[in-house]
């Protein structure tokens, strides 16, 4: 590795961006780099900061974090993602994953998983949580349907 991993947070609740802040501060491979609340956000932050590793929401308002995820990937495909998602997101995180997304860790994963996931991306390897990898095993079906009807 190059240094320090240089990591943007983009989700629209604020206490979800100041618990992963306050987890990565005390990483001494990992420096926050800055924060977004939107997927708008998201996409012009990472063009000016240039992270590693962008910790990406799926739902959030205006522009989704599947969007984002595919506008970032178009500026710049050594940019990891590694999307967050909730139960009931499988439709958004399929369209990430077909979008580029590197990697899918739940909401609720403990610690030691996200950073694992973080430090898993960012060494250019896929990860998908257990939680996930069930979740897109149901949403196979959605794969195969166009965009319009996923919508």
């Amino acid at each position: 590795m190059r240094g320090k991993l240089k990591l943007i947070i983009a989700d629209d609740h604020a206490i979800i961006r100041d618990g992963i802040a306050a987890i990565l501060a005390f990483q001494d491979d990992m420096t926050l780099v800055d924060q977004a609340e939107d997927g708008e956000e998201a996409v012009r932050k990472t063009a000016a900061r240039k992270p590693d590793l962008v910790i990406m929401d799926l739902r959030m308002p205006g522009v989704s974090g599947a969007e984002a995820t595919a506008r970032i990937k178009r500026a710049d495909p050594a940019v990891r993602v590694l999307v967050l998602t909730s139960y009931g997101d499988s439709a958004d995180l399929v369209r990430a994953m077909k979008n580029g997304a590197d990697g899918a860790i739940e909401k609720t994963a403990p610690k030691e998983e996200l950073l694992a996931a973080i430090r898993t991306v960012a060494a250019g390897n896929g990860f998908v949580s257990d939680e996930i990898s069930r979740q897109l095993a149901e949403a196979e079906e959605i794969a195969e349907l166009t965009e319009r009807q996923i919508d």
